[in-house]
């Protein structure tokens, strides 16, 4: 029977600054920089890069996604991926490199490539937090490491009345177009988008 309450202020749509790369191929630039707008000053944003494709297995088409590390890191003979981490910068930068690596991953083992057609777009997703969801990651992740536990750790709470995260967040996407030559030279089939 006790009343509780709280808010929370959607952040706006997501615009993608014009700077912003639309085209991967052979030719690209090493490093492909995406960039967006913030909403408020101490906003934390997720980002990620997905692409999407098709997988035959006898005769039928899988519909799969497979998210792009923004590099690898190599540790001996291993290639570890690294994918961006949730914090308030309003950039992704993915190389190349990496991009192409994950296209070839897809079909790995697999030596008929032409069971995958990779969509002709992949895109960048933005989670946007709201200043609520912001806040609570700043206090509770702030710079620390896997390794450290606080012991000292603030109940963060924004309910009056309560205790809890009422929060929101927002999507947004931006894709990039994969040109043909590039998708070909790996083996892979196109769908072009109508």
């Amino acid at each position: 029977g006790r009343r509780i309450r709280s808010s929370s202020k959607t952040p706006p749509k997501i615009q993608f600054d014009q700077r912003s790369a639309d085209v991967i191929s052979d030719q690209s630039p090493s490093m492909l920089q995406f960039i967006w707008n913030i909403s408020f000053s101490g906003q934390y944003f997720a980002p990620r890069m997905v692409i999407t494709y098709t997988k035959n297995v006898n005769g039928l088409n899988y519909l799969m996604k497979k998210e792009v590390p923004y590099t690898y890191f190599s540790d001996g003979n291993e290639e570890i991926p690294i994918f961006p981490p949730v914090g308030v910068q309003s950039t992704l930068s993915v190389e190349r490199q990496a991009i192409t690596k994950a296209l070839n991953e897809i079909s790995k083992g697999d030596p008929n490539k032409q069971n995958y057609t990779i969509y002709e777009f992949a895109t960048v997703q933005v989670l946007a937090l709201d200043q609520n969801l912001s806040r609570y990651y700043s206090t509770t992740n702030g710079s620390l490491d896997d390794l450290t536990v606080r012991i000292d750790e603030k109940d963060f709470s924004n309910v009056e009345g309560g205790y809890g995260i009422f929060a929101s967040y927002i999507l947004g996407e931006y894709k990039i177009k994969f040109l043909p030559s590039y998708i070909q030279s790996l083996g892979y089939k196109l769908l072009i988008a109508n």
